[in-house]
């Protein structure tokens, strides 16, 4: 939105300032004479009238018109006056004031005379104006967009304002037949001299007209910037801001207070871009801080029935460096010769978006106090999100506060805090080969596969959920944290992580089982609250997974918890996917422990069902624990099922444990464990090194 109205108001200024009063009768208005002369755009100038005001050292232009028919602009100024025009010692034009009152402008864009090489191609593939339909989607809006198509920008303004301007009385040297790419960068070059203390422009509206997307329409009560010096604007910004969009039956609507910037410096942004400033073709990849800070305050948005509020925007510290191949050479290619691109898209594409991604970094963007509004009672709000640290590579983090979502009056939900912390993007190198070998339906090669699946995923470090409640008609959902780590990492493959969550609540009513549902409320339970988590562990090279401490605790019921640890599962068996089958043969447990602590569940399922049963809890305990004889007969082995049998009937006796694990002598394979179940439940137990223990 800023962007917009500066650059047109810098290019309305420019114009302007091409002016040439043809009966220049002073010396003063001779030197304004020469100065418009160097900083024309190649507009005619008519000129109403032109005076030298002695007493305040005015030179007063009238009835200024710049362009005209055929032109690509046409300003007009009743009144222009430049206050203290003189060339100071170093041969600067420099004057006091430049002063533009009741400014009317109209400005032609047209991107195929700037661009006709692509433009003859996207009318060729039908993109242009000549091949657009009459397709229109459901609000009427034309959907045969024409990227190509010359549009018309009107520009007014009360007041246009430059205090103790100084700029070059050169003009910039541009080759005849230079691209506008080439003109532009030029232009930009031979403005890094000027500089002025104040620019403003009183009461902006601009009416854009003939564009696809629809017309659209804004007005600034106050754009200024101050400290122009050296390529540099210490501080710019704009007030009051409103503007409005329309297509068919289509509008939208943009409001905002105002907005800030400090510390843009466009020497910075010429060094990154323009390909002279690259030394003997090597790019120095240093970062230079191009713009140091940017806000919007208390914006808003309003379409379709649904309204944006945004109290704050801030970006801090923009950067730019020189990329391995300039992308403003990738463009000026891509115009000169589009057919390229379609001759090879694959190649232009390796070739963008590496340059593109690694061209800019932030330091911080925050967005403050979010509120969404929409049909039927929706709305949402976001009191901060803060993202840090974010280049062509990745994220340092990012965090969401204090969120909420209302669907209805029955059902809403909200969150203190989400985060993500250390954020990487992944490679685009090995996507890239990777979508080149699989172009036309070929098989990849595994090493393209495996540099995918490293480098090329996209990972983080942390992420993080806190103070979770949703409400239903159901009832109310909770948690209270939940936590998921990462860490030795091999590319994009974590080799050891944690995550851990406290306090998942929901209440019974919930459970859309009728009979679990009934089961617990017979057992007392209105709410249920679990807590868990677990750690694991890779080893790529010896192919050892672990799984550590994988514990899930109910309250007021009790807790489970399992260990494991298995081997044969390199990083390597991806190496070749013929054999990955064969190899998976070879994984093998290791070792691996149960757990169940009992804190009250064992109790109430037995006096549930001894309810059922109309008999006393501690005589259905006794009976039940004297009948597991009888069911364990499916064992089929005598000695095991008496071994288990007297470990489970100590625990029904007093609840507080049962610890089961298996430790083979040697790793044992999990196809030899299928096999050896086929000969029945004893030789796996033993070859398992199977036991069970209570209360211990």
């Amino acid at each position: 939105m800023r962007c917009l109205p500066m650059r047109l108001a810098a290019s309305a200024t420019l114009i302007v300032l091409s002016a040439f009063p043809t009966f220049a009768a002073s010396p003063q208005e001779d030197l304004v004479r020469e100065w418009l002369e160097v900083t024309a755009m190649g507009l005619d100038v008519k000129v109403g009238g032109s005076s030298y005001n002695p007493a305040t050292a005015s030179v007063v232009l009238e009835n200024v018109v710049f362009g005209g028919e055929g032109s690509w602009a046409r300003i007009d100024f009743p009144v222009f006056v430049v206050t203290d025009p003189r060339k100071t010692a170093a041969g600067m034009f420099a004057a006091h004031a430049v002063r533009g009152e009741n400014m009317k402008a109209t400005l032609h864009i047209d991107p195929a005379a700037w661009f006709p090489e692509l433009a003859k191609k996207i009318a060729e593939t039908g993109g242009g104006a000549e091949n657009s339909g009459p397709d229109q989607d459901e609000d009427g809006v034309d959907a045969s967009v024409d990227v190509s198509a010359a549009y018309d920008v009107e520009l007014t303004a009360d007041l246009l304002l430059y205090e103790r301007i100084e700029t070059p009385l050169e003009p910039a040297k541009v080759a005849a037949d230079a691209d506008t790419i080439t003109r532009v960068l030029a232009h930009a070059r031979h403005s890094l001299a000027a500089r002025a203390d104040w620019f403003e422009m009183d009461n902006l509206r601009t009416v854009t007209r003939g564009l696809p997307e629809g017309e659209s329409e804004t007005s600034y009560e106050l754009i200024f910037a101050t400290g122009i010096h050296d390529g540099r604007i210490e501080r710019s910004g704009y007030n009051n801001y409103r503007g409005t969009t329309t297509a068919g039956e289509f509008k939208q609507a943009f409001s905002a207070e105002t907005s800030y910037m400090s510390g843009m410096d466009l020497g910075a942004v010429l060094a990154v871009l323009d390909p002279a400033s690259v030394k003997a073709g090597k790019p120095d990849g240093r970062w230079r801080t191009v713009v140091q800070q940017q806000g919007i305050v208390n914006m808003s948005i309003e379409a379709e029935g649904v309204a944006v509020k945004l109290g704050l925007i801030e970006l801090d510290v923009q950067q730019m460096r020189q990329t391995e191949k300039s992308v403003v050479e990738i463009f000026q290619a891509v115009f000169a010769d589009p057919e390229a691109v379609e001759k090879d898209p694959l190649a232009f594409v390796s070739t963008i978006l590496p340059n593109l991604t690694g061209l800019m970094r932030f330091n911080s963007l925050a967005i403050d106090n979010t509120e969404m509004t929409g049909p039927d009672g929706v709305a949402a709000s976001l009191a901060e999100l803060d993202i840090s640290d974010i280049d062509g590579e990745g994220i340092g983090a990012i965090t969401l506060r204090r969120g909420e979502l209302t669907v209805d009056p029955q059902t809403s939900g909200k969150f203190n805090v989400v985060s993500l912390g250390n954020i990487r993007f992944g490679a685009l190198k090995p996507l890239l080969e990777l979508g080149a070998a699989t172009e036309g339906g070929g098989e990849p090669p595994p090493e393209l596969i495996r540099a995918a699946l490293i480098d090329g995923m996209p990972r983080t470090d942390f992420a993080e959920l806190n103070g979770l409640s949703i409400n239903t008609p159901l009832g109310t959902f909770g948690l209270s944290a939940l936590t998921v780590t990462g860490g030795d990492w091999l590319g994009s493959i974590a080799r050891r992580g944690e995550f851990a969550w406290t306090a998942l609540n929901f209440p019974v009513t919930a459970i859309t089982d009728p009979s679990a549902k009934d089961e617990l409320t017979a057992m007392g339970y209105e709410q249920i609250s679990v807590s868990g988590g677990a750690s694991w562990s890779w080893d790529t090279d010896k192919g050892i997974v672990r799984l550590d401490d994988a514990t899930v605790t109910v309250a007021d019921m009790g807790l489970v918890s399992f260990d494991a640890e298995v081997n044969g599962l390199p990083l390597s068996i991806l190496d070749n996917p013929d054999l990955i089958e064969q190899r998976m043969q070879d994984v093998a447990l290791v070792g691996s422990s149960f757990r169940f602590g009992n804190n009250s569940i064992v109790e109430r399922t037995f006096e549930a069902q001894a309810k059922k049963l109309n008999q006393k809890p501690e005589d259905f305990r006794d009976n039940f624990a004297n009948a597991l004889p009888l069911m364990l007969g499916f064992l089929e082995d005598k000695t095991i099922q008496d071994r288990f049998a007297a470990v489970l009937k100590d625990f029904f006796k007093d609840p507080r444990s049962l610890v089961v694990t298996a430790k083979p002598a040697a790793p044992l394979p999990f196809t030899a464990i299928e096999a050896l179940g086929n000969d029945g439940v004893g030789p796996l137990l033993d070859a398992l090194k199977f036991k069970i223990v209570a209360n211990q």
